[in-house]
């Protein structure tokens, strides 16, 4: 660090800052319920027929299993020192937490898919399946390299 300057430093440290609230904002957590959002804002033809109410409880389904019951799910195992970290650093502590997602996307899937005063758009039950497969693959890969869910 000896040809560092104190402007390499700030910009640093800035950019590890900025890199930290990207992270949070993209968390994989979020992203189903952000990309149903995304969803309704640009496929408007889909959800024609569905009301603004429909749609706002739907948006409160989807985040209940994709983000709430997750999320509260890992507060468990760390809780119950399954985990050491909510960080989920290391490929063993991933195994559950995984398992615990894809249950709940899949659950997800089947209650937009079997539900008939849904209506549901083909363009959300397609999407919701494949949240449900793309944690299949998270899930495959992390049995032999840790990989970032972000990605």
């Amino acid at each position: 660090m000896e040809n560092t300057t104190f402007e390499q430093l700030q910009h640093s440290k800035f950019s590890q800052f900025l890199a930290k609230v990207i992270s949070y904002i993209f968390h994989p957590l979020f992203m189903p319920t952000l990309v149903v959002l995304i969803l309704f804002y640009i496929d408007r033809k889909s959800f024609v027929a569905i009301s603004e109410s429909t749609r706002l409880q739907w948006i409160g389904i989807i985040g209940l299993n994709t983000l709430f019951f997750p999320a509260f799910a890992t507060f468990l195992l760390k809780q119950l020192n399954f985990i050491e970290s909510i960080h989920l650093k290391t490929q063993k502590e991933r195994i559950i937490p995984l398992i615990a997602t894809m249950v709940f996307y899949f659950w997800n899937y089947q209650v937009f898919k079997r539900m008939p005063e849904f209506n549901t758009p083909f363009i959300l039950k397609v999407f919701l399946l494949g949240c449900f497969w793309g944690i299949i693959v998270v899930f495959i890969v992390n049995i032999f390299s840790k990989i970032s869910m972000h990605t």
